[in-house]
């Protein structure tokens, strides 16, 4: 998975879980909704591992 598909995922699974943060009154559901951020970059960023891009122009690999 590129990184750009990494923050895609990430940015869009982040702002389904601040609308549920923001409609919700439970400080204990809020906590667990930040636990949730926390694991899942914590999952994304170590346990995938970020393929790089290959460019089209050159053939060779680029750090993104």
């Amino acid at each position: 998975m590129t990184l750009k598909q990494k923050l895609t995922i990430l940015l869009f699974a982040d702002a389904m879980i601040a609308i549920a943060f923001i409609m919700v009154d439970s400080f204990l559901v809020r906590i667990i909704l930040l636990l949730i951020v926390a694991y899942k970059y914590y999952y994304f960023f170590t346990k995938i591992k970020t393929i790089p891009v290959i460019s089209a122009d050159t053939g060779k690999r680029q750090e993104s």
